[in-house]
């Protein structure tokens, strides 16, 4: 149990990590979408070592591209999702926008229950109505009166809202196309092949929006996409063993609300420690909301 935990805390902490990644890359305005290009490209490549080639043989061509084609699908989703939220960001303010974007966890909820026929009880629809107050919250959060205004890190103190809101939508439905194998197969994926084909499809998805939008490859970019890669690798595999950890004692329930609770706490923290964001009680009051009912609705 303990060993779970442990492993879960640092899989949330690596996610606190790529907050920090999206923050400094959204002030240095480096374009999301090359990015999420070069970083999907290496999680496919290090989702490999996942992949159990034996079931992959065994498994009939029918059931591998259709999961093959929701992944890849839920893949370029996530990357336009994450685009918008990292446009978000840059317009600021970055710990509500980044809030909402991990509070995107809602839509596949509500689509399990009403497109699958999931069962929900009053303390995870509890926690819909908490995320849903959070998102009201941030809305009526105070604002310069003159439009955006530069605070003491020179970043935008309103503006990127609308995008955030953009990106739990988006990020929401990546997340429910996730969800789809596991609500129509009961072995859904036995060649663990699912880390891969979200790679190639946020791969897929980055390439297609930077030749859309003639985004550029730099060498930062590839700097930047690589520790990307890395660290989406990292939290991946902190998280399987850690879920697997709490499994053993019954309690892989608990695993995502706190990966993604330290991942927002931390975020909130760095950007108030660097004194890039003021402490708003309003906005601290949403964020609450929100990771109360991303608890709630995960149990």
């Amino acid at each position: 149990m303990t060993e779970g935990l442990i492993l879960i805390l640092a899989a949330g902490a690596v996610f606190c990590l790529m907050g920090v990644v999206f923050s400094v890359t959204a002030r240095r305005g480096l374009d999301m979408v090359p990015l999420m290009a070069v970083s999907g490209g290496g999680l496919a490549v290090g989702g490999l070592g996942w992949v159990d080639v034996g079931a992959l043989r065994a498994e009939p061509v029918a059931d591998l591209g259709r999961l093959a084609a929701v992944m890849v699908s839920a893949g370029a989703v996530s990357t336009a999702g994450m685009a918008a939220m990292h446009a978000g960001m840059k317009r600021g303010p970055q710990a509500p926008v980044w809030t909402i974007g991990q509070s995107a966890l809602a839509v596949p909820f509500v689509a399990g229950v009403v497109v699958f026929g999931d069962t929900a009880g009053v303390v995870r629809w509890s926690g819909l109505v908490a995320i849903l107050i959070g998102l009201v919250l941030f809305g009526l959060a105070k604002r310069p009166p003159n439009g955006p205004s530069q605070p003491p890190g020179g970043e935008p103190a309103s503006g990127g809202l609308p995008l955030a809101f953009l990106a739990f939508a988006v990020i929401g439905l990546s997340q429910t196309l996730m969800t789809v194998p596991s609500h129509t197969s009961a072995d859904p994926d036995p060649a663990s092949l699912r880390v891969t084909l979200i790679g190639l499809g946020r791969m897929a998805g980055g390439i297609g929006l930077a030749v859309g939008l003639r985004a550029r490859f730099g060498r930062a970019v590839l700097l930047w996409g690589a520790g990307m890669a890395l660290l989406s690798l990292s939290s991946t595999s902190l998280m399987l063993a850690g879920l697997d950890a709490l499994a053993a004692h019954g309690r892989a329930g608990i695993g995502f609300p706190v990966a993604v609770g330290i991942c927002i706490l931390g975020f909130v923290a760095y950007r108030i420690v660097t004194g890039r964001e003021p402490a708003q009680p309003t906005r601290l009051a949403a964020i609450a909301a929100c990771l109360a009912g991303i608890v709630l609705i995960s149990l």
